[in-house]
């Protein structure tokens, strides 16, 4: 069907926004009173079967920590009540620090929940000696987000729980779905400085709406969340490719403009020269390419294939880079932050949604 530019300036979100990933939010457990936490809200009726948390580095002989789902006091501030829910059940076994991992544990027994349940889950020390020399340091939330509520990270320390409402949560709870909920798994935004080092590499999103969802999206832009990409004097190209490297749409950038400076910009929108059209079933690749000056983007760092249940759309969106000549390589540890922009989007209905879906709507 035609553009009917009837939702001009609409994205696709495929994560939180701001400054998300600029920095990560970290404290160490080294008391049997310290905790970290995530408070979410379940989006579906669904099975919680374990968490997932970011461990930096540990200290002399990691202690044993573990997860669990808590309820949320319902008086005064909004924190975890210290029970276990599912009568204790809901409860990884204990586990060390190993440096720079994603730990991901199943809980003793699923949890049924609730679509619409408020709960909250929790990180904290289960055994072994735990003090100033034996401890660990865990990454439970990114940068920045003004100003979330639900979900929402807390910290305590000495027992008292205080929120980090500037900060987006990166521990994660698994269901039974095609999706994590809680927050979005993150160890940290990374710099990627060989996918687009020379003329005519790529450094780009992938995406493949699923066939069953028998949509046409009308693409005229994107907005990138990331380092600039540019820098003085140099252009490169935007633009939107399929799976044999063809260009679809494009436009060339002047990196004067935004990306370099005092006043480099960490996010902005991008335009093509024409209105691409994408039909689901399809994949494509969306993002920048080499024109001659060496370039770099960035992206975040989710450690695992199964960090990306955590973000909207799941493995629809990851990063892909083309070596220039015949080949597009993606890596589904990195999620590249790049919102397509549509003016319209045109389908014949059909069944439920099998977009996975996190906590956050896909558009936004």
């Amino acid at each position: 069907m035609s553009d009917t530019a009837a939702l001009q300036g609409i994205e696709l979100k495929t994560h939180p926004g701001s400054q998300y990933g600029w920095g990560v939010y970290g404290g160490y457990i080294n008391s049997s009173d310290d905790k970290q936490a995530v408070i979410f809200t379940v989006p579906d009726d669904c099975n919680l079967t374990g968490m997932a948390c970011y461990a930096q580095s540990f200290y002399g002989t990691s202690p044993y920590f573990k997860m669990n789902i808590q309820g949320v006091t319902t008086s005064g501030a909004e924190e975890p009540d210290g029970v276990v829910a599912g009568s204790g059940s809901a409860e990884t076994d204990g586990f060390q620090v190993t440096t720079d991992s994603r730990q991901a544990h199943d809980f003793d027994t699923p949890l049924a929940v609730n679509g619409g349940d408020v709960l909250a889950a929790v990180l904290e020390y289960d055994s072994g000696t735990i003090d100033g020399s034996n401890y660990g340091l865990f990454r439970f939330a990114t940068k920045s987000v003004y100003s979330t509520m639900l979900p929402l990270a807390m910290a305590a320390s000495g027992g008292t729980w205080t929120p980090q409402n500037t900060y987006w949560p990166s521990i994660t709870v698994t269901t039974n779905q095609d999706y994590d909920i809680g927050g979005m798994f993150s160890a940290g935004a990374v710099t990627d400085s060989s996918s687009m080092n020379s003329s005519g590499k790529r450094w780009a999103m992938r995406m493949a709406i699923p066939a069953a969802e028998n949509l046409e999206l009308h693409v005229e832009g994107f907005r990138y969340n990331g380092l600039p990409v540019g820098g003085t004097g140099e252009t490169y190209k935007v633009g939107i490719w399929n799976e044999a490297g063809a260009e679809i749409v494009s436009s060339t950038i002047d990196a004067d403009q935004g990306d370099s400076g005092a006043t480099a910009l960490s996010s902005r929108e991008y335009y093509f020269d024409s209105i691409a059209l994408l039909e689901s079933g399809v994949v494509y690749h969306i993002g920048f390419e080499n024109t001659g000056n060496a370039i770099a983007g960035s992206y975040i760092n989710v450690k695992h294939a199964d960090g990306l249940r955590s973000y909207p759309g799941g493995d629809i969106f990851y990063a892909s880079a083309w070596n220039g000549v015949d080949t597009w390589t993606g890596d589904q540890t990195r999620r590249i932050l790049i919102n397509p922009m549509l003016s319209s989007i045109h389908g014949s209905g059909g069944g439920g949604s099998s977009i996975p879906g996190p906590s956050m709507g896909v558009i936004g």
